[in-house]
């Protein structure tokens, strides 16, 4: 069918852009290491004012501490994420301890949370007023569950079946197949996902068990 061959096609680009993802972050880290103990010697050599010095690292630091849960690969998508709506001036507030999460691969978390703040950011980019230009992202613990809710601003009529936005023509990037792509990797993983949109507002709530 259209709607399977769309999926599949999902899953390889999810798989490609991990993979880009990961070699990209990597490669920062790396540069971000050897450039802080270039600067050192600079700096020990008198070749740069320490000022100066100081403000390059606490540049660097930036990326490299910007979001801790708890899980290297949602740290490196969430600082992405975080840099990008600071580009495009939404406000991304994030409250995550991921620690739970550690038993699912890499690729399953870059590509949950990846459509969940897509979508998200798809959504407030184009509302005016920049104060309502927001996302909330929380991630606890609660026994032996982890609980992952998100919710953003919502402008639009989104049509819910199931629990899920509907897919309809002119909403088919929005919360159409990336939705699927969320709510199968979740039930891999033996938990839950819902979505409502109360009160002009869009929230999903994932619940993932421990593994057994």
């Amino acid at each position: 069918s259209v709607e399977k061959e769309t999926v599949t096609a999902l899953l390889e680009n999810e798989k490609r852009q991990y993979e880009t993802f990961r070699s990209a972050v990597d490669y920062i880290n790396i540069k971000c290491h050897d450039l802080k103990k270039e600067i050192s010697a600079m700096a020990g050599e008198g070749r740069l004012d320490p000022e100066y010095i100081s403000e390059i690292v606490d540049h660097i630091a930036v990326y490299e501490a910007f979001v801790q849960t708890g899980n290297e690969t949602l740290d490196s998508l969430l600082t992405d994420k975080k840099l990008v709506c600071l580009q495009k001036n939404i406000s991304l507030s994030i409250m995550a301890d991921a620690s739970g999460l550690v038993f699912m691969k890499n690729r399953d978390i870059y590509a949950l949370f990846g459509n969940m703040l897509d979508n998200a950011m798809e959504c407030v980019s184009g509302i005016a007023d920049s104060d309502r230009r927001y996302i909330r992202l929380l991630i606890r613990r609660t026994g032996r569950i982890t609980v992952i809710h998100q919710e953003n601003v919502l402008d639009r009529e989104l049509k819910i079946a199931d629990r899920l936005p509907v897919t309809t023509k002119e909403n088919n990037t929005l919360h159409g197949f990336g939705m699927k792509s969320m709510k199968r990797i979740v039930e891999k993983y033996g938990g839950e996902l819902a979505v409502d949109t109360d009160s002009g507002l869009f929230r999903l709530e994932i619940f993932i068990p421990d593994k057994q």
